[in-house]
């Protein structure tokens, strides 16, 4: 999960911009995230104030996520885990990074991170099945992390739906799911 979660600080950047100070205005739409460590600033390339938005939640969470499931391999098994990116993050980031700004960047990414997000739902849905009984907090952790991306991932079908008219959206396969779009044909999605 940590791997995981460390691609989606990439994609949420290249949504939502970087900045390397905060502004300490609330609600600004035009601010960034804080960038990855080694990674190059990006200027945003949503064009959507409400996706910019919802990357800088996603990044904030990823993070909190990553430090989490980082503390709990210190305490419990007396291990370290640097994120490293997944071959799935990299080629979902390269897709992203490919993508010119604007409508067409907020279309890919809301189809791509829905997908991302479906991911982690698999995952957390194994670790409910197999985590070791006396690890409660992995427990919640996992049971939060399989809630919060159904729930984000209904957003995006919805803003799918709502902003480009693609209502059949699946994130279940590929690197951005499938659509069959307004015209019947089968959709870009890999």
């Amino acid at each position: 999960m940590i791997d995981h979660h460390y691609s989606a600080l990439r994609m949420s950047e290249l949504a939502a911009g970087t900045d390397t100070t905060r502004n300490p205005e609330l609600g600004r739409y035009g601010e960034g995230t804080s960038p990855t460590p080694g990674t190059a600033a990006t200027t945003a390339r949503a064009l959507s104030g409400s996706i910019r938005s919802m990357a800088r939640e996603e990044n904030r969470v990823q993070r909190e996520e990553i430090g989490k499931a980082q503390m709990f391999l210190r305490t419990w098994y007396g291990q370290t885990h640097e994120p490293q990116l997944t071959d799935m993050g990299r080629q979902q980031i390269q897709l992203l990074e490919g993508t010119a700004a604007g409508a067409e960047f907020d279309h890919t990414f809301l189809e791509t991170m829905a997908r991302h997000h479906y991911m982690a739902v698999t995952m957390a849905t194994d670790c409910l099945v197999a985590a070791d009984v006396k690890h409660v907090p992995l427990q919640r952790y996992c049971s939060g992390i399989q809630h919060m991306q159904i729930n984000g991932i209904s957003e995006m079908r919805d803003m799918l739906c709502n902003r480009f008219k693609f209502c059949d959206y699946q994130p279940l396969q590929g690197l951005r799911g499938r659509h069959t779009g307004s015209d019947g044909e089968p959709g870009a999605g890999g």
